[in-house]
């Protein structure tokens, strides 16, 4: 019996781990425009750390493998915008460029107790350099889930694929809003 708990003990202790991750953006549209924005700002209202991704959880709900971003999520989540916009032909760092954008992290997370859930929730605000007056406001959500099973959970969950459920809800939360009608409407004015 002492042998059976000295097992579970370690079992359990060698499970909990904290993976700090990358995450890049990964789009693969083009759209030949003329940039015309020239900044990024990122404000981070989760409520949460700053590097906080997401986790892989126990029955009872706590963190056994931990996902952090290897720099402030709000600054991650910066880079990936700027690459979505240049990959559009939309950044610059012309002082001139007429727009800038201010996203707010509301709610960016990963957890895993069996289904593997990401979540992405920003709002985006489109404002005028000229006189700071917001164009466009709107508010974006991705929620995904991706179907475990009981040999990949807990103990045994894995964090890469976590990390890339994150990484791909975040890309299409990205893309949903520079693609948005709205947005581009207020871009062609």
């Amino acid at each position: 019996m002492l042998n059976r708990l000295i097992l579970l003990a370690t079992l359990m202790l060698s499970g909990c781990s904290t993976h700090y991750v990358n995450l890049t953006y990964k789009g693969h549209h083009v759209i030949q425009k003329t940039p015309i924005i020239n900044k990024v700002t990122v404000y981070d209202e989760r409520g949460t750390d700053k590097d906080w991704l997401g986790a892989i959880r126990h029955g009872w709900g706590g963190s056994l493998k931990t996902l952090r971003t290897k720099t402030v999520t709000s600054d991650t989540i910066k880079g990936m915008y700027i690459d979505a916009l240049k990959q559009r032909n939309l950044y610059t760092s012309d002082d001139q460029a007429p727009y800038r954008i201010v996203l707010t992290l509301m709610k960016v997370d990963a957890s895993q107790y069996v289904n593997r859930e990401a979540t992405a929730s920003i709002k985006v605000d489109l404002l005028n350099n000229i006189d700071s007056k917001v164009v466009f406001s709107q508010l974006f959500d991705n929620y995904q889930v991706s179907d475990g099973n009981g040999f990949d959970t807990a103990f045994f969950g894995n964090v890469g694929k976590l990390r890339l459920l994150a990484e791909e809800t975040i890309n299409q939360t990205i893309d949903k809003s520079i693609e948005n009608d709205g947005f581009t409407q207020k871009l062609m004015k």
